[in-house]
């Protein structure tokens, strides 16, 4: 009898919760084209894309259009040990920028710090960090910029005391350029995760209403030939695009990271292993496509999309005997990594520089 009990109580609890578990939501067994659907629904459909311009003062006299940008990023003034230089030509030639942009929504003065021996004497003195960003915001705001952009280049790795003085020094600088009501963007390297550079990525990320990763250069004119930035290759290339765009995103809110994209390329001599023999040459997009795709001018030329990083490779022998590589960004590697970005978020870009572009 007791056994018999036992296995009535045992019945009943049994029914008990089987019937809560089809109470409970199911979990759906997906398919591929789920998942794919699952993915576009979670995707933003719509980002407003805003496209924007590096304009280098030497390039003004370009007859290019700037019409179809939402801002132009003026480059620039320069900062030395001494304050903002106004006797140089980034200086004299604000006004030039500004008659060339009369149409362009929004328009930004770029701090220009990339001599690496200056700047290293900068984060020493925190008077002159104060006196750039005093008279920088001055010279904002006397022109009529929205902004200003602080593009400071430091090679350092990240040692804790050089990182904590350049957190120091957007710190400052955030503030007293807000204090003038203008907004504070930055640029930061692509790769300042994978050569582990002295900046602190999320303070600056919340210092700045805007950081712009450079995402060019990857593979330096003194390096063997390699892609401007592979959107994908790290087994190959130790680091690719998509891993920087993680990696930034990880730190920095999506709405205030925007991509610089490079519109050129290096061109190196190498060897017959392909290793560089020289530095590499920086060419534009548009000398490039023009002296090498369009209308090659030497004994041969060869060019195809590499499939992993979507840029352009060229390989070609020289009227001199010499062997070459280029590797460039275009305007569909370019749109490619567009797209990638869209996807996540993204929508800001920009484009290094004005008067590089093949019929952008």
């Amino acid at each position: 009898m007791k056994k018999i009990i036992g296995l009535c109580i045992v019945l009943l609890v049994g029914v008990v919760v089987f019937l809560k578990r089809e109470d409970l939501p199911k979990t759906p067994v997906l398919s591929d084209k789920d998942v794919q659907t699952n993915s576009q629904k979670i995707t933003p459909k719509s980002i407003e894309a805003s496209e924007s311009i590096f304009v280098p003062y030497w390039t003004i006299n370009s007859s290019s259009s700037l019409n179809s940008y939402n801002s132009a990023y003026y480059f620039g003034i320069e900062a030395t040990e001494e304050g903002i230089n106004r006797d140089e030509a980034g200086f004299n030639r604000i006004e030039a920028f500004l008659d060339k942009t009369e149409n362009v929504p929004k328009r930004f003065l770029v701090v220009r710090m990339v001599d690496k021996e200056v700047n290293s004497d900068v984060l020493k003195n925190v008077q002159v960090q104060k006196k750039i960003a005093e008279e920088a915001s001055t010279i904002a705001n006397e022109y009529g910029f929205d902004g200003i952009v602080l593009d400071f280049e430091i090679s350092s790795i990240s040692f804790g005391a050089i990182t904590e003085r350049v957190t120091s020094f957007y710190t400052s600088t955030a503030q007293i350029v807000k204090q003038n009501n203008l907004q504070f963007y930055v640029t930061l390297y692509g790769d300042t995760y994978y050569r582990v550079r002295a900046y602190d990525v999320p303070a600056i990320g919340k210092l700045a209403d805007r950081v712009m990763i450079m995402s060019y250069d990857f593979h330096k004119s003194r390096g063997n030939p390699g892609p401007n930035f592979p959107m994908s290759g790290k087994e190959e290339y130790g680091y690719d695009f998509q891993q920087m765009v993680s990696d930034f995103s990880n730190d920095v809110p999506v709405e205030k990271i925007e991509i610089i994209f490079g519109m050129f390329g290096y061109d190196w001599e190498v060897d017959t292993d392909g290793k560089a023999k020289e530095y590499g040459e920086s060419s534009s997009l548009g000398d490039i496509k023009a002296s090498y795709i369009d209308d090659c001018s030497q004994l041969r030329c060869e060019w195809k999309r590499d499939t992993q990083s979507q840029e352009v490779k060229i390989e070609y022998d020289a009227k001199d005997g010499t062997k070459h590589v280029i590797w460039t960004e275009d305007n569909e590697s370019a749109k490619r990594k567009k797209e990638y970005i869209q996807r996540l978020g993204i929508s800001k870009v920009s484009y290094w520089a004005y008067s590089y572009f093949a019929n952008k």
